[in-house]
């Protein structure tokens, strides 16, 4: 498969897109069919047993995703059956994709995907579809002219639309505001119906979107403008870019990396660099709006993205080294991945003596399509996010890298979706105490209920027997343990009770004047344990408060009580009273 950049057939292939034909009463029809569809999901739902979310989900992407993907699929090279057979082959891949995602929630938590596969999803819509128009089966090739502009234009008219939509209903509803004052309320209480929010609100949507179709070439003229004005931010990211790698060599990466958001910070300017070029390329058929000297000097600068997406790929498998796989990583991977296409495929235009940056709209396609794959990958069962997510903490967990105290096992049932709430079964089923235990609270957690119930007897026990107390040989006032194991014990009191591994009794001795103390630790994920004070007062034992500030993980706790670097502070500055106001210095 060839790649096609700047240059264009004869016959006008790489035009702009010229204005739909799409009949308005048509997007009325289709849009209104769409929300009765959407509205009859949305009540057979209700009904439907815990193990179909996996048909709901995927025939509410289908449902969303083949109009959409028929409307913007206008100007392309595909008209007419195929046009159509494009749409419905687009609308069944995100269907099937949505039929994963509802079959892999946790259970209890609806069939709603998480937020960021709806967001891949709609991604993997718009550059499925960019890259369906732009693909002429005639030479069997990707004219990046006709695919910028298509991509350009559904970006343009979806929020267009959806503004229109709004608007439309604005003056309904203040209509009907207005009707109900004088009297008159069968129109706000028609409005007032879900079925009519719902098929509305799509027959509109639709309606709205032909609409702004057929005068997407007015929205040129603005296009090329704002991109032509965001050209000048080039230079100048190029050269920071520079600054940046200049930095790196004299000073290093330690500073960098101290951030923990190295990564992040790296894909974020390589990503505006990306898109400030993109900005003075444009369609590649127009000259960069630069003064002459700098569309020489930028492929030379550009040179300094591939090494910031270098050390952004280097930052990003440490922290994965340091903490596994998580779902964000898996997504920032496929970030680098595009990253790496953008950085090395524009730079590679040095090679080229032809038109400026010519590898611009050749590099443009690759990253569209590897971006695609990546996100069908990634969304199904080839390669789900949560399920790699799982498998790396698991085999952290199994190979020793990580206690069993430091464990986040409430990561696997609030990030790792049915592969986390099964894993946490087998973990909760079988293996050392700390593990079986850790796993049955996150569990129970996660289903909201409270931590295992155990009796005044157990609870006690518990508390004299299982939960380690620091320092070593300390003798724990007996009324303390006793008061710990009542029956109104808060949840961190009774997790412990619980789950008596993941938690350690801090006691301190009466000194002079100051009485006994005591801070209960738990171990609540591998982020940092939870610190609860308690003190002695004349009614008996009472719950101080919790210490709050940065977050330490329980090792980190016991290895500064075992060796002194534990110890209490006097306030600087003491509270002030003013009359019957007391203030506090924060």
């Amino acid at each position: 498969m060839q790649h096609q950049g700047s240059r264009e057939s004869p016959e006008g292939r790489g035009s702009a897109v010229q204005d739909p034909g799409n009949s308005l009463l048509a997007a009325l029809v289709l849009g209104s069919v769409q929300g009765v569809a959407l509205r009859a999901l949305h009540v057979s739902a209700a009904g439907w047993g815990a193990n179909e979310p996996a048909l709901h989900q995927a025939l509410l992407q289908f449902v969303v995703a083949a109009p959409l993907a028929w409307w913007l699929g206008e100007g392309g090279f595909l008209s007419g059956l195929r046009r159509g057979a494009a749409a419905l082959a687009v609308g069944l891949l995100v269907g099937l994709l949505g039929a994963h995602a509802g079959a892999t929630v946790a259970p209890g938590a609806g069939n709603v995907p998480r937020f960021a596969e709806w967001l891949a999803t709609t991604v993997l819509v718009h550059v499925a579809v960019a890259l369906v128009a732009g693909f002429d089966p005639a030479t069997r090739r990707f004219v990046y002219a006709r695919l910028f502009e298509v991509a350009w234009r559904n970006a343009l008219v979806v929020p267009l639309a959806a503004a229109l939509t709004g608007i439309f209903w604005t003056l309904l509803w203040a209509a009907a505001w207005l009707l109900r004052a004088i009297g008159i309320h069968w129109l706000w209480d028609l409005l007032a119906e879900p079925a009519t929010l719902t098929i509305v609100t799509a027959a509109i949507f639709a309606v709205s979107l032909a609409a702004a179709l057929r005068r997407a070439s007015a929205l040129v003229a603005l296009r090329r403008a704002w991109l032509s004005l965001n050209t000048w931010f080039l230079p100048l990211a190029l050269a920071l870019a520079l600054v940046a790698v200049l930095g790196v060599a004299v000073m290093g990466m330690a500073q960098l990396f101290a951030t923990r958001s190295a990564a992040a910070i790296l894909f974020w300017f390589a990503s505006l660099a990306v898109l400030f070029l993109n900005a003075a390329w444009q369609d590649g058929r127009t000259a960069p709006g630069l003064p002459p000297p700098l569309p020489r000097l930028v492929p030379w600068a550009w040179l300094a993205l591939p090494v910031l997406a270098v050390l952004g790929c280097w930052a990003l498998w440490l922290r994965v080294q340091q903490h596994g796989w998580s779902p964000d990583r898996v997504w920032a991977a496929l970030v680098a991945a595009m990253t790496l296409v953008y950085a090395f495929g524009y730079a590679a235009s040095l090679r080229s003596r032809g038109r400026w940056m010519t590898t611009v709209g050749p590099t443009n396609v690759a990253a569209a399509i590897v971006l695609a794959a990546g996100l069908v990958v990634l969304l199904s069962p080839l390669a789900d996010v949560r399920k790699l997510s799982v498998r790396s903490q698991l085999a952290r967990l199994e190979s020793g890298v990580i206690a069993a105290a430091d464990f986040d096992f409430r990561f696997l049932a609030r990030e790792g979706g049915r592969y986390g709430h099964e894993a946490l079964q087998k973990l909760a089923a079988g293996g050392v105490a700390e593990v079986r235990q850790g796993a049955s609270a996150a569990l129970a957690r996660a289903a909201g209920n409270q931590p295992p119930r155990t009796d005044a007897a157990a609870a006690q026990a518990a508390w004299r027997e299982q939960v380690r107390v620091l320092p070593q040989g300390a003798r724990v006032d007996p009324a303390l343990l006793q008061w710990l194991a009542r029956e109104q014990a808060d949840w961190v009191e009774k997790s412990c009770a619980a789950t008596p591994a993941q938690c350690v009794l801090w006691w301190i001795p009466a000194r002079g004047d100051a009485p006994a103390q005591a801070v209960l630790l738990w171990a609540r994920d591998a982020r940092g344990a939870r610190a609860v004070a308690y003190g002695f007062e004349p009614a008996g034992w009472r719950r101080q408060g919790d210490l709050v500030g940065k977050d330490l993980p329980l090792s980190e706790w016991t290895q500064a009580i075992e060796g002194g670097g534990a110890r209490w502070v006097e306030p600087r500055w003491p509270d002030l009273q003013i009359g019957q106001a007391r203030l506090r210095v924060r």
